[in-house]
């Protein structure tokens, strides 16, 4: 295992975990997972020492579906620029991945960590926190975020990521665009609202008192903690401004 430890917040410092709870939404488990599943008063009792804790993490950061192979390594993450696609591991009992369409020499490749066959719909429970949480990156535009025990979800993307004559669903705020998935969620009442606001009042005061200053944290782990900070909160006061609005609109850049 040469892989570099401490890229993932659940094998970071302790002034880094800290800091990361501090932000992270209530209840998440961004941080602990390892720990409240698989430490020694966890339901899956298999990881007491940090040789362990390490091997949990590269099993999840560099497997796919249930194959710890190294397909992440050559691929990039970007659910806004995806130019590849893949059959199901499943299918012949191998993965086959094809370029979208033509590839120059040179270009990187990208694909979705979190939107794929095998991937058992957690473009549904994952978002912007779940790849922090199991990749140890806060991901580029479109950002996810999900509040699902008040059943709320949204995206935000840049309108500069759609072409100028491209067509797109959402709600326009500026140079985002904010799309509501409310097949299974629903979208913000006043309730949502206020949690919303609540939230934004949380993340401005956690700047104030968590993150004036980098301390022992880091620089990894600090860079990630304040991408990820300014993220959410830009996200959320978007997702606030775009709920005063009752309907969503079809329209071009």
């Amino acid at each position: 295992m040469t892989q570099q430890r401490g890229q993932l917040p659940a094998t970071w410092s302790k002034a880094g975990k800290d800091a990361l709870r501090a932000v992270a939404f209530q209840g998440s488990d961004i941080v602990d997972w390892i720990t409240d599943r698989f430490g020694e008063n966890g339901e899956n009792h298999c990881v007491s020492d940090k040789d362990e804790e390490h091997a949990m993490a590269l099993s999840v950061q560099r497997g796919y579906d249930s194959a710890l192979i190294p397909i992440w390594d050559m691929f990039n993450h970007w659910n806004g620029n995806i130019n590849t696609e893949n059959d199901s591991i499943w299918d012949g009992n191998k993965l086959v991945i094809r370029t979208a369409w033509q590839i120059e020499e040179g270009e990187e490749l990208y694909a979705s960590y979190d939107s794929c066959l095998d991937c058992q719909d957690l473009d549904y429970s994952w978002g912007t926190q779940e790849i922090l949480r199991d990749f140890g990156f806060v991901e580029f535009h479109p950002h996810r975020w999900i509040f699902e025990g008040k059943s709320m979800w949204f995206e935000v993307w840049r309108r500069d990521q759609f072409d100028e004559d491209e067509e797109y669903e959402g709600i326009s705020i500026g140079e985002y665009l904010i799309s509501w998935e409310t097949e299974y969620h629903k979208f913000p009442g006043d309730e949502g609202i206020t949690l919303l606001k609540e939230e934004v009042q949380r993340l401005e005061r956690v700047a104030q008192e968590e993150l004036k200053e980098q301390g022992s944290i880091p620089d990894h782990e600090w860079n990630n903690i304040k991408q990820f900070h300014e993220a959410v909160l830009l996200g959320t006061k978007l997702a606030i401004e775009s709920a005063k609005t009752p309907s969503t609109c079809s329209s071009s850049s």
